[in-house]
């Protein structure tokens, strides 16, 4: 892996928002503007409004 052990970004994820299913997909990179970035992620969270 890029950081060592495999899989230390997802266990760095569980380890702060805890056990809940992950699914995703790689896509090499980003365009922004005149720039192409590689080796990039993204976390999207959907959560549930607090009912208190």
């Amino acid at each position: 892996g890029m950081f060592g052990e495999e899989g230390r970004e997802m266990a760095i994820i569980q380890d702060v928002l805890g056990d809940l299913p992950i699914i995703g997909f790689f896509g090499n990179g980003e365009i922004s503007f005149d720039r192409l970035y590689a080796y990039t992620g993204v976390l999207t969270l959907f959560l549930e409004p607090d009912p208190g």
